[in-house]
């Protein structure tokens, strides 16, 4: 399954709407169980956020791998995780233009490793030299900002615009440190590759969107935070999200890039090394969207693809199975999952022509040529956007819907068979076969065919 990252939002005025009103809502059935909370397929956590000693210089933020809950030990995939500042959409929150990913580098990384994403542009003296890929293997990545490895939307999040997908301004290789916090009010925040915040640390009283203020795993301090660092130090438990556990003394003898931040920090980093760290909580991945596999209609000629019929014919309905051991049915908690089938022109970027919700279409009008049917199985989160709303709206293409299928919301295209063959459909006329046989039964007797 994969989607597409995309550089535009659609500029008519309903597109508009649909993608801030989705962008703003609060994601309050994400969450389940009790703090602290880990993600479903694994991910970050914050352990240490220096706001450096002036200003926006040589600041950093230092992350630790945790695994997930049903394979605690295994590699995380990291890509698409964000991180960000404030993403409230008004003047004077802290809100710089643009948000860092982590890339395609990231893949698979151990539990319990550090990584250090640092600003390039002015790096803290206390750094360890970089070190992107662990070459070193020490558990510890120090990433500069602006490294291949990471990610940048350069645009929004901005005090106009709360979404940090679709990207207005394009994707590529970081340039400035589009992380950058302001002393006198801001935020920190992770977020996974579904937009869900995972954690925000906040200070100064600055407006905040209600997906962080409804979220589980935020708190504040006090401003100005000048000179000073956001720590997990452990001493009150082993939970991450709790407040007591973290504390936000000056910079001087204080930081600790790439270095745990105490003892009992570094059992819970060992902890989660070793795949032993405990959790009640969950934070559910909506990336549980597989289409599954398209079937043909009871009443097709042939079981397998390309279903032909002749010209004016119709067919009952397509369907979709889920049999395949690399097909799994959408059940993430906290989502609302609704499924919808298209049909589309033969070739990028697949025009979509009609769809609906149960997969019957009216194949009688179609023109004699080729067809594609698609099943999209789609999130409508907490109930916002229906996917009738959403293709009205954005399903002029299958490559416009892709481009949309990345943003705080997921959903999954599929066009092949049981077999891993695209679902055609081809409407033919009687001169185009050989012999009879090769024929849909209907097209095989009338005034209009060869062979009579």
């Amino acid at each position: 399954m994969s989607f597409l990252t995309i550089p535009f939002c659609s500029p008519r005025f309903f597109a508009l709407v649909f993608c801030l009103f989705l962008g703003i809502q609060a994601n309050f059935g994400q969450y389940t169980g009790m703090s602290p909370y880990l993600p479903e397929r694994g991910g970050l956590l914050i352990n240490e956020v220096s706001n450096g000693p002036t200003g926006q210089t040589q600041e950093y933020v230092e992350f630790v791998v945790v695994g997930a809950p049903t394979a605690p030990g295994d590699s995380v995939d990291l890509r698409g995780w964000i991180m960000d500042d404030n993403n409230f959409a008004a003047s004077g929150q802290g809100n710089a233009p643009g948000h860092l990913v982590f890339g395609d580098c990231y893949a698979s990384v151990a539990t319990g490793a550090i990584l250090v994403v640092y600003n390039a542009e002015d790096p803290n003296p206390m750094l360890p030299p970089d070190d992107p890929f662990d070459d070193d293997g020490d558990g510890v990545f120090i990433i500069p900002h602006n490294h291949p490895c990471m990610d940048a939307c350069f645009s929004n999040p901005s005090f106009t615009n709360p979404l940090f997908c679709p990207c207005d301004g394009g994707i590529g290789n970081p340039i400035a440190w589009q992380f950058g916090l302001r002393n006198e009010g801001d935020v920190v925040q992770l977020r996974n590759p579904c937009e869900t915040v995972t954690q925000a640390i906040h200070w100064g009283g600055v407006s905040l969107t209600d997906d962080i203020l409804n979220a589980p795993m935020q708190f504040s301090f006090p401003d100005p935070q000048t000179g000073r660092i956001f720590r997990l130090h452990n001493t009150f438990n082993q939970d991450y999200h709790d407040p007591l556990n973290w504390d936000n003394p000056n910079i001087a003898g204080n930081e600790t890039p790439g270095v745990a931040n105490s003892p009992e920090n570094a059992t819970m980093i060992a902890s989660m090394q070793a795949g032993t760290y405990f959790s009640i909580g969950l934070i559910w991945d909506c990336r549980d969207t597989d289409a599954g596999d398209i079937t043909p209609p009871m009443d097709a000629s042939s079981g397998v693809p390309p279903v032909q019929i002749c010209q004016g014919d119709d067919l009952t309905a397509f369907s979709t199975t889920y049999v395949a051991g690399d097909e799994e049915i959408p059940d993430a908690i906290g989502f609302t999952y609704e499924y919808a089938y298209l049909l589309s022109e033969p070739t990028p970027p697949y025009t979509v022509l009609d769809f609906n919700l149960d997969g019957d279409f009216d194949l009688s009008t179609l023109a004699v040529g080729t067809y594609l049917v698609w099943g999209f199985s789609y999130i409508q989160t907490n109930g916002s956007v229906s996917v009738v709303e959403f293709l009205n709206s954005e399903g002029s293409s299958i490559q416009n819907i892709q481009d949309f299928t990345g943003c705080g919301y997921h959903g999954d295209l599929d066009n092949f068979d049981l077999s891993g063959v695209p679902m055609e459909i081809e409407v033919l006329t009687p001169p185009e076969a050989i012999l009879p046989l090769d024929l849909p039964a209907s097209c095989q007797t009338g005034g209009s065919s060869i062979f009579d």
